[in-house]
């Protein structure tokens, strides 16, 4: 008692949760899933990787500042003069002279240096290597976008089953307890019979053995819907403090499709196929990339400095500036192989490539067929379920009536609404079904997402 008083409890909560409607809920999970925000953050990981790769074409043009504290800078020393005797105009030394001191360089002043350099280097020829970067990087960047793309697509296909497993859930506990209402009218009306004489314990006690019976099927229907609840928020990408239900009409909507305008669909929009046509693009940059990488490569380089403090005093304090400009050449004789490997390497990326399209659109062709075949099987069980319905309610109706008029048994009765809730039971299933194959025929196709796709 007291757990199906707990579960009704949390029923009840849920109930009372901020009703959203499929549109709503797609577009909260469009900014709130964790799987879409990390697609998005993968993809501007994808243009800064580009952006980098791109900046190579250019010059590369740097600044350098520095500062040093040496000990061993150079200084003139001088020693003991030396005295030069002055002579006469008749040649004679007298006794004057005059003191010559020679200087001595040595390295032990202590002082400050400074640097500043401007250098440019332009790798302008490369054979292709920094283009081939670029076209590997960008056809990366193009597999986060359609990554995105397909995570937007998987995540919008999980709010609709989540969306419309609410409303199924939500459905099956609404004929349940209907059920139980009917069940305990039954009874009540058995009671009077009974009472009367009209009816044996027997009967009173199968009746009341069917109502409890039923209990246990709403309570697990009431605790689908919870757990469903839960599946659902969690794709919303709901705050823990956050709590939404589905609001909307669960209702048979057709559709028509032509198998063959499938088929065409996804070989147009199938995300998997222009993946991997990306993936084909880069391999065959890859072997061009290895391709130049038996050929010589040219780069430009050019520097402007200016420096303060090595030369020798008193020229230590001035700034002195000068450039250097050139060209390196470089042209590769023998790298071991290496080359050579990563050009094997790259064509067996690409011919695996090439195999694996090949098998993914196998695969999609699979696919799409059965989807479609799902989806025709499930209308034509709803359609049967739903004249099934009908003919049910009816039937139940009637033999509630005749059992107050005691032209029927119990038993009928109960049998009869036994029916009733199997064939609404099956209804919704199918119902739920159909919806279900339709959204996985266009995740086949490659159209659901519509405009929620790289919002």
């Amino acid at each position: 008692m007291k757990k199906a008083l707990l579960i009704s409890f949390i029923f009840c909560l849920g109930l009372m949760a901020e009703e959203l409607t499929l549109d709503n809920s797609l577009n909260y999970a469009m900014t709130h899933n964790q799987k879409i925000l990390s697609a998005k953050q993968k993809v501007q990981a994808a243009e800064g990787s580009l952006t980098a790769a791109a900046g190579l074409l250019y010059p590369q043009i740097s600044a350098t500042g520095i500062y040093t504290k040496n000990s061993a800078l150079s200084r003139y020393v001088y020693g003991d003069p030396y005295k030069i005797p002055v002579f006469n105009a008749a040649g004679v030394p007298n006794t004057d002279y005059i003191a010559f001191a020679m200087p001595n360089v040595s390295a032990d002043r202590l002082g400050d240096m400074y640097v500043a350099k401007l250098s440019l280097v332009w790798p302008v020829f490369t054979w292709g290597k920094i283009q081939g970067a670029v076209e590997i990087a960008e056809a990366n960047k193009n597999i986060a976008d359609e990554d995105l793309t397909k995570t937007i697509q998987d995540v919008t296909y999980d709010i609709k089953n989540g969306f419309y497993s609410l409303l199924m859930t939500s459905q099956m506990v609404k004929v349940l307890d209907e059920t139980r209402k009917s069940l305990q009218a039954h009874v009540a009306v058995v009671e009077k019979r009974y009472t009367a004489g009209l009816a044996s314990k027997f009967e009173l006690l199968r009746a009341k053995v069917q109502l409890a019976n039923i209990e246990p099927q709403l309570n697990s229907a009431k605790n689908g819907y919870e757990l469903a609840l839960m599946g659902f928020n969690n794709n919303l990408g709901a705050e823990s403090n956050n709590k939404y239900t589905a609001k909307g009409e669960f209702k048979y909507e057709k559709e028509t499709f032509v198998l063959e305008d499938c088929l065409k669909s996804a070989l147009t929009n199938r995300v998997e196929l222009k993946q991997m046509d990306e993936r084909i693009r880069m391999s065959r940059a890859a072997m061009n990339i290895a391709t130049a990488g038996f050929r010589p490569s040219l780069t430009l380089t050019a520097n402007y400095s200016t420096n303060m403090g090595a030369q020798l005093p008193p020229e230590d304090t001035v700034w002195f500036t000068g450039w250097d400009a050139g060209g390196i050449l470089s042209i590769p004789i023998f790298d071991g192989f290496t080359t050579s490997g990563k050009y094997t390497e790259a064509e067996g990326n690409l011919q695996q490539a090439l195999i694996g399209k090949k098998q993914l659109l196998d695969g999609i062709d699979i696919e799409v067929k059965g989807a479609f075949l799902t989806l025709e099987a499930t209308e034509k069980t709803i359609i049967a379920q739903a004249e099934n319905i009908s003919m049910a309610k009816e039937s139940l109706n009637m033999v509630k009536e005749r059992y107050a008029q005691g032209l029927s048994t119990n038993l009928d009765v109960l049998d009869t609404e036994v029916s009733y809730l199997q064939t609404e039971i099956s209804y919704y299933q199918s119902l739920y079904d159909q919806i279900l194959a339709k959204a996985k025929l266009k995740k086949a196709m490659g159209r659901i997402g519509g405009e929620n796709v790289k919002k």
